[in-house]
């Protein structure tokens, strides 16, 4: 089950969708999550913070990987054009 879960990316088609609908629930004091590659950046902020369901994770890190990799004209094009989904606390304190 976890597989069939994880087989399509979960943390890439999360991101986004998210970054489409406009409501990306992003935690500031821990990570930015950039357009690029944002399911694989997603995946790490979960392994490093304190989060349940680590597991499904590490399962899900090489999944997202390939799906970020064929989301990569997409991303590029809204990287461009709209920048990250979440800046952490500190970098959003610089500008």
């Amino acid at each position: 089950m976890i597989a069939s879960i994880c087989a399509t990316g979960c943390s890439t088609v999360a991101t986004i969708a998210c970054g489409v609908a406009g409501n990306c629930i992003c935690d500031p004091d821990y990570y930015t999550i950039p357009r690029i590659y944002s399911g694989v950046f997603g995946d790490i902020g979960i392994l490093r913070g304190d989060y349940a369901g680590r597991g499904v994770v590490l399962l899900d890190l090489p999944v997202s990987a390939v799906a970020d990799t064929v989301a990569l004209p997409y991303t590029v094009v809204t990287q461009t054009s709209k920048g990250n989904l979440c800046e952490s606390r500190e970098k959003s304190m610089h500008r």
